[in-house]
């Protein structure tokens, strides 16, 4: 499984990313909001499984060592507790982000395990109906989309997480010469039929 790291928000500052083994050293508590590439939204870190077992981890060495937990509680008397805006300050659900910001610095991976999104035919007709010298590449991406996605499947099939990757950058790059095929055709048509009748 890939080893995710995690980004915290604490004292009213974002701070990270750590790795999960370095969460409690970083100062992370039950009821720190942690955030990684996989998730949807900040979440308690009691309330993510992985963060959950990693305090177990760590009161169970505490212990062993014949030490008393001071500040990290079991997780399983831990309740996870979802945000709740304070109403003294005027706060409502809506400006969750705004208290629990993104990471700036982090980029959002596509699915690669959807297929790619690019239709051939708008590409063909992109081709025959807009601007031919951009249409044509549009229409050579979507076809390597396709083809590279088919390949994935088949059965047996080598480097299929590249295969896909392959697939979606191809589709990124049909949608983007299908758009400038569009604007290209409609300038020129504009341009056509702007000009003076004899």
């Amino acid at each position: 499984m890939e080893n995710r790291q995690y980004y915290i928000f604490t004292d009213g500052e974002q701070r990270g990313p750590y790795e999960l083994d370095k969460l409690i050293e970083a100062g992370v508590r039950p009821s720190t909001y942690v955030w990684c590439k996989t998730m949807a939204d900040w979440e308690r870190a009691d309330s993510v499984e992985e963060i959950r077992e990693l305090f177990r981890r760590h009161l169970k060495r505490v212990k062993e060592n014949g030490r008393e937990p001071q500040e990290v509680q079991p997780a399983a008397v831990v309740t996870p507790v979802p945000f709740q805006p304070d109403a003294a300050r005027g706060e409502t659900e809506e400006e969750r982000p705004q208290r629990f910001p993104f990471p700036a610095d982090v980029e959002s991976e596509p699915d690669y395990n959807r297929p790619p999104q690019v239709s051939m035919t708008l590409a063909v007709l992109s081709l025959l109906l807009c601007f031919p010298p951009a249409g044509i590449a549009a229409v050579v991406f979507a076809y390597k989309a396709q083809k590279s996605w088919e390949q994935s499947l088949k059965p047996g099939a080598s480097d299929v997480e590249e295969l896909r990757k392959k697939a979606h950058e191809y589709e990124r790059l049909a949608k983007m010469w299908l758009g400038l095929t569009v604007a290209l055709g409609i300038i020129a048509w504009t341009l056509i039929f702007s000009l003076p009748k004899n």
